[in-house]
Order: C-alpha cells, then sequence, then structure tokens
C-alpha cells in the first residue's frame, strides 16, 4: 500500500496580487493610513496575506511600534481587494489595543536609571 503524502496549501503574495484591483502595497497604505488617523501614528500595517474568501481581502498584521522597543503584533485587519477600503476596527477594540500597547511600553520603558 503506498503512502500519499499532502503538501500544505502555497499562498503566494505576488501572483494573487496581479488578479487584483489593490496590490498588497497598496493595501498595506491604506492600512497604514487609517491606523494613523483613526487609531495611533505607534501602529503599522504589515505582512499582508490575500484570503480568498467569499470579498476576498488582503489580511494585513497590525503591530504597535516605538523606536526603542521590538515590534508588537496586535491585530489583523483587513482591506478589500476591490474598493480598498478598510474593514475599521470598533471603538471598544481601538481601546483595548492602546490599552495593551500603553501596558507594553511601560513594561519595556527605558529608565534614566540604566542610562546612568
Amino acid at each position: 500500500m503506498a503512502v500519499q503524502t499532502l503538501e500544505p496549501p502555497k499562498y503566494v503574495r505576488q501572483k494573487s496580487a496581479s488578479k487584483t484591483k489593490i496590490t498588497c502595497e497598496r493595501a498595506i497604505s491604506k492600512a497604514n493610513n487609517y491606523l494613523t488617523k483613526r487609531v495611533s501614528i505607534s501602529f503599522c500595517a504589515s505582512d499582508p496575506v490575500l484570503l480568498p474568501l467569499e470579498r476576498p481581502v488582503w489580511q494585513v498584521m497590525v503591530y504597535f511600534k516605538l523606536p526603542y522597543l521590538e515590534r508588537l503584533p496586535v491585530a489583523f485587519l483587513d482591506v478589500d481587494v476591490e474598493t480598498g477600503e478598510v474593514d475599521p476596527f470598533s471603538n471598544e477594540q481601538i481601546e483595548l489595543y492602546l490599552d495593551r500597547a500603553d501596558a507594553y511600553a511601560k513594561l519595556h520603558s527605558p529608565s534614566a536609571t540604566e542610562a546612568v
């Protein structure tokens, strides 16, 4: 009896992007614009993945970032492939992400005594 191996699905960003109206780079730009205007300048979008759902979306990872910290993954944000519209966070989600980012920053903030 032969054993059949199954390969995991391959998600290719660039090939899929050529069939979409919104490229992965444009999706990141739209997401970053949304984050800057509606959440905080300390959040950024990166690592887009095209999700072939009923309504295809670019799903980008949202990170909290400060110059002295490593990026902290916070959430996913969807950008519509056809229109470029961002699925907005609710006010409750934004408050949660801001609270967690604040706690992370306080936990890892450089203190004046460390510099001495």
